[in-house]
């Protein structure tokens, strides 16, 4: 007899990041019982970033969810368990992230049932990579000399690297990675990324024996 499975609440957002153009977005699938701090996890995954700074949520346009900026890096809101359907967002409805000096902004795009088991958190969509963390914000990346602005300009960089004469091949090879990093913008792999969802510890699974491929339609 197959197994009956009752329809559930899921959450659909949309994360963007701010003040990088073009900008990099993901549509995210979660359970509305996700807590505050998974949900700060779960950006970090998108984005590729390490958690090595302090962040801040603003919902209801509050700015007390989070490890804030110089307080020893504690949560004084003590929000960190509560669940996302405890604040009673409304589609349409806007969170703010900050992370050091980047800026994501949440939407809840709609609140929608589900009935086939999967594995949550799930990216439905996105594109773009992030910037490298460690240029600091949105704004120091697009002020940066460094940033490569269009896809041809990594074949250049790298041309122009074979034409000079490089002694050493281990600085070749630190030029080229340097110019790889800064072209990661360029690329987004979706199916890597619900990879690692899967593997993260925020994750549910729920009879994912043959789910997994629909669910992240890779």
């Amino acid at each position: 007899m197959a197994k009956v499975v009752y329809p559930e609440d899921r959450y659909q957002l949309h994360v963007m990041l701010l003040d990088v153009s073009p900008a990099p977005w993901r549509r995210l699938l979660v359970r509305p019982d996700m807590t505050i701090d998974e949900l700060h996890r779960l950006i970090q995954l998108c984005m590729g970033w390490g958690d090595r700074g302090w962040h801040e949520f603003r919902i209801h346009g509050l700015a007390q969810f989070g490890r804030r900026r110089g307080y020893g890096g504690s949560d004084l809101s003590e929000t960190a368990e509560k669940p996302l359907s405890s604040f009673c967002l409304t589609p349409g409805e806007r969170i703010g992230y900050d992370y050091g000096g980047w800026r994501c902004q949440l939407r809840l795009e709609k609140v929608m049932l589900v009935e086939r088991p999967r594995f949550w958190p799930i990216c439905i969509g996105g594109k773009w990579g992030a910037p490298p963390e460690w240029c600091g914000s949105g704004r120091s990346y697009m002020t940066d000399p460094q940033r490569i602005r269009h896809p041809f300009e990594v074949i250049d960089l790298l041309a122009d690297l074979l034409d000079e004469v490089l002694e050493d091949a281990g600085q070749f090879r630190e030029r080229a990675k340097q110019v790889i990093e800064w072209s990661r913008w360029m690329h987004f792999d979706r199916a890597l990324l619900n990879t690692s969802l899967r593997s993260a510890k925020l994750a549910w699974v729920e009879e994912m024996d043959d789910a997994f491929s629909f669910a992240t339609g890779d």
